[in-house]
Order: structure tokens, then sequence, then C-alpha cells
């Protein structure tokens, strides 16, 4: 019994180590997005209370998608526009009375991302993610290139480059189930 406890202490105590170092969960994964992204709003930022002046809203069914007035007309040019587009909805489910960015669309060629932008090759955008620390994944689909990364938690990222037009986008699952509750602190 005593070599049972012993091992199981050793194991315990050794787990706890392991796990120290390990940057996992919201924190770390909204530290690493927001430091690589470069748009006015932040993945998951509480929107609760911030002044949208000068954007343009399309009301959805839970979510408001915005862009920027002056993108109004590309917004609806899904064709080549260049827009970023925020999607703000409760978080981290659809009876939370917070409001935050959830989903962040960008087919804005000036825009940076990673230090790469939609004009780099899908081998530097993957070279990107993965420079911080991300795993990423290309594949191809009806000629399209897929840039993907799954970021844990219900949040995924990810550009699609194509000859008509290629796009970044990152978002976050807003759940049905009422119980989750985030440490945002």
């Amino acid at each position: 019994m005593k070599k049972f406890v012993c091992i199981l202490l050793t194991f315990i105590i050794l787990s706890l180590v392991a796990g120290c170092g390990r940057k996992t969960g919201y924190r770390h994964i909204l530290r690493t997005v927001d430091e690589n992204l470069n748009f006015d709003f932040s993945f998951l930022q509480d929107m609760t209370d911030v002044d949208m002046t000068g954007y343009y809203s399309v009301e959805g069914s839970v979510e408001t998608d915005y862009v920027l007035e002056s993108s109004k007309a590309a917004y609806y040019d899904k064709s080549g526009g260049e827009y970023v587009m925020y999607s703000v909805s409760p978080y981290p489910n659809y009876s939370s009375k917070e409001k935050r960015v959830t989903m962040i669309y960008c087919s804005d060629t000036s825009k940076k991302f990673f230090g790469v932008s939609l004009n780099s090759t899908s081998q530097a955008i993957k070279e990107a993610f993965e420079k911080a620390g991300l795993i990423a994944e290309i594949k191809q689909h009806n000629g399209d290139i897929h840039i993907t990364s799954n970021l844990g938690n219900g949040m995924t990222m990810g550009v699609i480059l194509s000859p008509e037009k290629s796009y970044f986008s990152i978002g976050a699952k807003v759940s049905e189930n009422s119980h989750i509750v985030i440490d945002w602190k």
C-alpha cells in the first residue's frame, strides 16, 4: 500500500510540474492572437460598451456584423471588395449579457496578421502561424488553398487563398450551454 501511495504521489507531482510549462487555455490563445493581429478590435474583445460610431451594422439573428462605414459598398460587393467584418454576439453562450467579437473576417490585402497578408504564399502563412506556436495545416479544395489552425476551446483560425477572393478569418463557437463560465482575468 505504501508503495502504491508513493507511486501515486510521484505521478501527481510529475503531472503538476509538467503542466506548469504548458501554454493552454483562453488567456494564452487570446494573448498569442492579439499580439499577431492588427485590426480595430481584438478577437473576443468585450464590446458591451464600445461606441461603434463610424461602423455600418448588419443585424443578424443573434449576432450583429460591423464593417467600417467607408467599406459598406465592399461588404455588399461579394465578388471582390476588400473589407474587415467583426461579428459581435453574446459569448460564451447565447444567454450571456456580454457581447464579444466572436468572429473577424478580413478580405483586405493590406491588413497584416501574424506578420503576413493575403498576398503572402500559403507556406509563408503556415510558417507564420507555427512561429507563433500554433499548429497549422495546408489543404487544397476546389482550386483554393486552405491554411487552418484549430486553436482549441471551440476557436478556429484560417486563411483561404483563392483566385476569386482570399480571406482570413478567426472565430469562436458560441454555445447553447448556459452553464459555461470563463475567467477572463
